[in-house]
């Protein structure tokens, strides 16, 4: 069946799992700024990354049972999540873009799913990742959904074949519509996100690439 809307059948798909995921997200960033607040000193960007990677991920396999997803084990506390079909990376974006491939191979495998057609790429395509950003003042914006492409460079985000904003789980009650959505012809992102997080920069990568995949 080719998906006639796929970030629509995505999350439908995903959205117990992805709502979850929102969830953790924010208490571990609020944990994380407690404990730098409580200690009274601003943590490297590396371990601030690392711990709260690790905040999401111990949450994330202390429920896997209940709401049936597997998570994988990567090393530095990296995350993959297996549920439904779809593999889904939880990674630190800017910009409302996943970050680079780095030197990581098996990233840069991830993202490669450009294959013969643009109808069997958005029926096949089931490698997602989930983007946490905040601005420059540790504030969390949110989670962006996005079904990577292809991946040309070891130092720019992959290209997309779509990407959406995850609404907040406050709003889940109400229905939620897709009949837009953002692709990779268009430059219509999140412009709080390339406004407010330009100063904050966590992708870790840049030189070295990641441990995490």
């Amino acid at each position: 069946m080719i998906w006639k809307n796929p970030p629509e059948q995505a999350f439908s798909d995903l959205r117990d799992v992805i709502y979850h995921t929102y969830r953790l997200t924010e208490r571990a960033l609020a944990t994380v700024q407690a404990r730098q607040e409580s200690e009274r000193k601003n943590f490297s960007v590396y371990y601030y990354s690392h711990s709260v990677r690790f905040e999401i991920r111990t949450a994330l396999e202390a429920d896997a049972i209940f709401y049936g997803y597997t998570v994988k084990d990567l090393p530095n506390d990296g995350i993959e999540i297996s549920h439904k079909g779809y593999k889904i990376k939880l990674l630190k974006g800017r910009g409302g873009h996943p970050p680079p491939a780095g030197r990581s191979k098996q990233r840069r495998a991830f993202y490669q799913q450009s294959l013969f057609g643009v109808e069997y790429e958005l029926d096949l395509t089931k490698n997602l990742v989930l983007i946490w950003s905040v601005n420059n003042r540790g504030a969390f914006l949110g989670l962006e959904l996005c079904c990577p492409k292809q991946s040309f460079d070891d130092y720019e985000s992959p290209l997309l074949h779509w990407s959406m904003t995850v609404p907040h789980p406050a709003t889940e009650q109400e229905p939620v519509e897709f009949d837009e959505y953002i692709s990779d012809d268009s430059d219509d992102l999140s412009e709080i996100r390339r406004q407010d997080d330009d100063d904050f920069d966590e992708w870790d990568i840049f030189k070295q690439g990641t441990d995490d995949e």
